[in-house]
């Protein structure tokens, strides 16, 4: 799978991305949610993982625009607040709250992916 990593901090994003790196995946990095939606728009990504407390265009502004240009991609929360602490507005998949223990990613990956899954399906039908 081809995964595009966004965080505003670099060791968070580096680790994510060695993790995910393990499972064979690529991965794409983005420094923030500006360089993330550059990145998604030129096309191929197969989930998005998205740090939700960045300056400017932040994670929120990162999972609306998924949704509205590609709505089959799953986006994978990553923050240090909780599901039920976070009031974004926004639709993530699946969340990692920071600090997780690496084995949470591929199963949070797999839940995104199982979760898009099942939004599409209700959509069409």
């Amino acid at each position: 799978m081809r995964l595009l990593v966004i965080d505003d901090e670099q060791a968070p994003r580096q680790m994510l991305s060695d993790v995910l790196g393990l499972g064979s995946h690529e991965v794409v990095q983005a420094s923030g949610g500006a360089e993330g939606i550059q990145l998604f728009g030129q096309g191929g990504y197969d989930a998005v993982f998205t740090d939700m407390d960045m300056p400017e265009t932040n994670g929120a502004d990162v999972v609306r625009h998924i949704r509205r240009t590609s709505p089959e991609t799953p986006v994978i929360s990553v923050s240090s607040k909780s599901q039920e602490d976070m009031e974004t507005g926004c639709e993530p998949d699946a969340y990692l709250v920071k600090p997780y223990e690496i084995t949470e990613v591929a199963p949070a990956l797999q839940a995104a992916i199982e979760h898009r899954r099942s939004a599409l399906t209700e959509q069409n039908t």
